[in-house]
């Protein structure tokens, strides 16, 4: 099977920097069927002034 006909079941899903340092982690169950699938991470961030 060639990775773009990959189907299967994510049951971790990580978000990782330039390093490959992971900086969120989530466990999941998501089905993967031939279309592929997409993965959101919520990421809160707050804008202050200096």
């Amino acid at each position: 099977m060639d990775a773009t006909d990959a189907a299967g079941t994510i049951t971790e899903a990580k978000l990782v920097d330039a390093s490959g340092a992971a900086m969120i982690t989530s466990d999941a169950s998501i089905s993967s069927h031939e279309t592929g699938a997409l993965l959101l991470f919520e990421i809160p961030f707050e804008v202050r002034s200096v």
